[in-house]
């Protein structure tokens, strides 16, 4: 366990909490120290009895105070640490009782240094993500090759909770996405008395962008953080480590079903959303434009080639993609304390969001340029 949290933290001075054990590892050395975030730690009204360094592998005097400081704030009596940490310790207690100190600014070469650090630990996880990515194509396709295999009751909850239970929320923020392009649209439609040009707009607007990247969005908020936080909850929990002991790969039993449900449950949810966001811009149409239901449906048919409903389908499967792979990943690299699920949880609604408008936004250029 101590290699593992090695390899976890790197070289940066971090920290987590369990049983009510302050566990510190890697670098506690000024070059390495987060003094905002050690600061955040202390202004917590968390409960400890004990300080564990027995994970730093590196220990100077600006570390020391700040495990001092650390060891006041909680009021902690005991530190387990090795025998070589005792001297610096020591030193701080006797002289550093009363006072604070603030690490000093870097100078162009500790810039450096410090850039190669956060370089370093980029390189990392980009070494991470790509391992990751290799070992869910290898669990695929172990699935393909032995479907009976699966636990297939495992992937329905998982549409269930991400498709049947999303139906209402998806319904009800299309049907106002329909309701507010379409008065937003019929009222300068309508100074040049082209009213019934509103069914145009509007059916290949929702069809093609806006009932596809809202349903994503909206399911990124609320799926993406629900797969990070039961995976990074089940990682602190240490219940991962125990499929692995039972010979059960955590990709192929936590990651691939809820990337295959996903895959399943959003191109439904985007059906659903074409149709109730369709009927929210024609309610509104026949209240604020007078257009009747079977005028609106009649020019809808003519107007709105079939191809924008298609479009949006396609891209679906790889919203869907991105979802499941984004939540999935940031939940396999939550450290082992209550405070990374909550960061790694913002990070996947964050990057999931932020993938989908870019994939939507090379969608509508490759689209552009072969004239669909």
């Amino acid at each position: 366990m101590h290699h593992d949290r090695k390899e976890m933290f790197g070289g940066v001075a971090d920290f987590y909490i369990k049983d009510q054990c302050l566990y510190l590892t890697g670098l506690w050395r000024w070059q390495s120290i987060e003094q905002k975030k050690l600061s955040n730690l202390m202004a917590s009204k968390t409960s400890l009895s004990d300080i564990n360094i027995l994970g730093v592998t590196s220990l100077d005097m600006a570390g020391a105070y700040f495990i001092y400081k650390l060891q006041t704030t909680f009021n902690i009596t005991t530190i387990q640490h090795h025998p070589e940490q005792l001297s610096l310790l020591t030193l701080i207690k006797n002289n550093y009782t009363n006072g604070d100190i603030k690490l000093r600014p870097l100078n162009t070469f500790e810039k450096v240094y410090q850039i190669g650090e956060n370089t370093t630990e980029y390189i990392k996880d980009s070494k991470n993500l790509i391992a990751f990515i290799g070992e869910t194509v290898l669990s695929y396709l172990q699935i393909i090759r032995t479907p009976f295999s699966t636990k297939w009751r495992l992937l329905f909850d998982i549409i269930e909770q991400t498709g049947v239970k999303a139906i209402g929320i998806v319904a009800l923020l299309c049907f106002l996405i329909g309701v507010v392009l379409c008065y937003q649209i019929g009222s300068q439609l309508k100074m040049y008395g082209a009213n019934i040009f509103v069914v145009d707009l509007l059916g290949i607007s929702l069809l093609r962008e806006f009932a596809p990247l809202i349903t994503a969005i909206i399911v990124a908020g609320r799926s993406a953080s629900s797969f990070t936080a039961e995976i990074g909850s089940m990682k602190v929990q240490q219940e991962i480590d125990a499929l692995k002991t039972f010979g059960i790969s955590p990709i192929k039993r936590l990651v691939v079903p809820r990337i295959v449900g996903m895959t399943i449950s959003l191109p439904l949810l985007i059906v659903i959303a074409d149709i109730v966001s369709c009927i929210g811009g024609m309610i509104m149409a026949k209240m604020s434009l007078g257009i009747s239901f079977y005028e609106f449906i009649q020019r809808f048919s003519i107007a709105v080639p079939f191809n924008n409903y298609l479009i949006g389908l396609i891209k679906a499967p790889f919203f869907a993609v991105i979802i499941g792979f984004v939540g999935c990943y940031r939940g396999m690299v939550v450290k082992n304390d209550s405070l990374s699920i909550g960061r790694e949880t913002t990070k996947s609604v964050v990057y999931a969001i932020f993938l989908i408008i870019v994939v939507d936004a090379l969608f509508s250029i490759l689209f552009s340029s072969i004239g669909i």
